[in-house]
Order: C-alpha cells, then structure tokens, then sequence
C-alpha cells in the first residue's frame, strides 16, 4: 500500500470556503476540488521522477493532463459562481480527451499493429495549422479582391510552404489515416466510433474494476451536453423555472450533470494516466484519505 499524502493547507482552505457557497451543491463541490487536489499530485509526480526519455504515449498523456486538468479548474469555477450551464461545454470537452487517451492506450490491442496513431497524434498538429493557414490565404484573397484588407496579420509568421511540405510527409507516413483528402490521427476517425472500439477490448472495465462504457457515455453525456454546447432550442426548458421565468443558468434538474460528468471523468483519466507512466499515487485511498464523500456518506 502506497504511502497516503496529507491535503495542503491551501487545499483545507479552499474546501473550507465552500461551506458559504450559495450556488452549488457543497458535497459535490468539494469532491470536485479534491479530485483537483489529487491532478496537482499526479503532475507533482511526473515532474519529480528522473529524467527519462518518455514514449509518445506517456507523452501525450502528460500533455493532456495538463489540458484537463486546466479545464476541470474551469468547470470548478464556473459551477461556484452559478454558472453551471458554461461548465457543462467544459465537461464534454474532458471526455473528448479522455476518449482519445483511452484510444491511445489501447490502439495496439484496437488494431493489432503497431501503434502508429501515437506518432500521428504528435504529427497531426502540421494538418491543423496547414488547413488554418489555407481559410486565412482564403479569406486574404477575397478581401483583396473587394479591394479591403485584412485588420490583423495574426497568421503571417507561419510559413506555408514549410507546412504544406509537413503535411505531405504526413500523407506519406500515414496513408491509411487519409480517406478522400481527409486526415485524421487514427484509423476510427469519430469519437463514438473510438470509444465503441475501446469498450471492446475490456481493458477499461479490468482497470477500474467496474462498468464503464465510453460509448454510453458518448451517447447520453456527449450528446446532451451539445445541446448547451450549440445553443440549440431543445434547451429552452432548461433555462425555464416552475413559473415559466427566463432565468440565467439551467434550472436544478441541470445542475448537478456537469459536476457527475467532470468529477467520473477525471477520476477514470487519472487511473489511465497512472497506468500509462507507472505512478505510484493510490488514487482511490488518497480520495478517500482526503475525505472524498460518497452518494451514501
């Protein structure tokens, strides 16, 4: 059994002030900043082991932990300050990530080849910045043409030739990532399709020792939260109360979705990340030893 580290004072604090919080559930708010705590651990960790050269897969799931763990601070703030329905964008971004690292994790059990979607994962930043580069030219052309011109020259340091050559090495060393002129960093190029394809192999379920479908969690999370994502008129009855007020923020059915989202999904994207680099930290008894409260506590 791991050795168990005491909550920082700056934590205590913090979970302290939540017990005057008017706009969030206390519970919930403060398991999420405990998970929060614990992401500080995990890269505390990372930063403290030797130098060493890490795999691609290790990685990328430094970098995108440090990505969600910035996006699970937003949800935070966002949630104690009434605004609930913003965080729930958040959320479903978190599981993006987590989809993607869990199918980075497992792309040599997915395909039974060796795991080129990690090299083309890193490779793939080349194809975003060459199609972002060519809407700008675009965009450059027409203003010209109407005899304008662009405000802000935002984009005019990067160099397009060296981009445009990037990515034709990246059609070269990835050719079945490319299907009708469209790339992408994987052979299953949808989240729904990654995620079915990861429930499958049974490894995430061995990990965390329970169910967990990502697809499920694709459909009824990811999908719901699209809705406030988009703006679209499905959500009008959540920004209604029982007297059929406009109201800002999502009524009470609403807001406690963003905290059940982000608190599971950084849970289980801890228990991969620990896997990935070999950490030590006891995530479930560090929880526990921090007073993470459970539905029945």
């Amino acid at each position: 059994m791991e050795k168990l580290i005491p909550l920082k004072d700056g934590w205590r604090e913090k979970l302290d002030e939540l017990d005057h919080n008017k706009y969030a559930d206390v519970r919930q708010s403060k398991n999420l900043l405990l998970v929060l705590a614990l992401y500080e651990l995990l890269m505390e960790e990372v930063n403290s082991k030797k130098k060493f050269k890490k795999d691609e897969l290790q990685l990328i799931s430094n970098i995108l932990l440090t990505h969600i763990n910035q996006l699970g601070n937003s949800v935070f703030q966002l949630i104690t300050t009434g605004n609930s329905s913003s965080s729930i964008i958040l959320s479903r971004a978190i599981l993006e990530g987590l989809i993607d690292l869990s199918y980075l994790w497992l792309c040599k059990d997915i395909t039974g080849r060796p795991p080129l979607e990690r090299r083309a994962w890193v490779d793939y930043s080349a194809v975003r910045k060459y199609g972002i580069h060519n809407k700008w030219k675009e965009f450059i052309a027409h203003r010209q043409k109407k005899g304008d011109s662009a405000e802000f020259e935002v984009l005019g340091h990067w160099d397009g030739q060296q981009l445009k050559e990037r990515v034709e090495s990246y059609d070269e060393n990835y050719p079945n990532f490319v299907n009708r002129n469209k790339r992408s960093w994987a052979m299953d190029d949808s989240l729904d399709k990654r995620a079915r394809k990861v429930d499958d192999t049974g490894k995430m379920k061995e990990l965390l020792n329970m169910n967990f479908s990502l697809e499920e969690q694709y459909i009824v999370a990811y999908k719901k939260s699209s809705e406030f994502v988009h703006g679209t008129s499905s959500i009008i009855s959540g920004y209604l109360d029982d007297s059929s007020h406009l109201q800002f923020g999502p009524n009470g059915l609403m807001t406690g979705f963003p905290f059940l989202m982000t608190n599971n999904y950084l849970i289980v994207f801890a228990a991969i990340h620990r896997r990935i680099n070999r950490l030590k930290i006891d995530i479930t008894g560090q929880l526990n030893y921090w007073g993470y409260a459970n539905k029945d506590d």
